[in-house]
């Protein structure tokens, strides 16, 4: 391998992201609790540019939780986490011609113990 064939895009950048959080408590033991980050940007309308990307990130949490003891709490907790972008490059270069589409999704469910003290 000589290199030639080696490709590499370098377009980062900065992501701000908005968040909510929030507690419920359904009586004196048993809450419930959602956490979320995340935005959806039409990348033009934010920096100025006139490629059209748009690309979205969403980081949420809902927990549902009871209190076992003084310390000790139980939960189960349902995550998803996706986002991606989708759009055509300006200035593409060969071999490819500058259109990118990638979404991932990923979900999990936890179930646990928290200890406090």
């Amino acid at each position: 391998m000589d290199g030639t064939r080696f490709r590499t895009n370098r377009d980062l950048g900065v992501v701000p992201a908005l968040k909510i959080r929030s507690r419920y408590l359904f009586n004196d033991k048993a809450y419930g609790e959602l956490e979320a980050d995340g935005i959806y940007a039409p990348v033009s309308y934010l920096n100025g540019s006139t490629t059209e990307i748009v690309g979205a990130i969403l980081d949420a949490s809902l927990r549902g939780g009871l209190k076992l003891t003084k310390e000790v709490d139980g939960f189960l907790n349902l995550r998803y986490l996706g986002g991606g972008a989708v759009g055509t490059s300006n200035n593409p270069t060969g071999p490819s011609d500058g259109y990118v589409k990638n979404w991932l999704h990923f979900g999990a469910v936890t179930a646990g113990f928290a200890y406090s003290f």
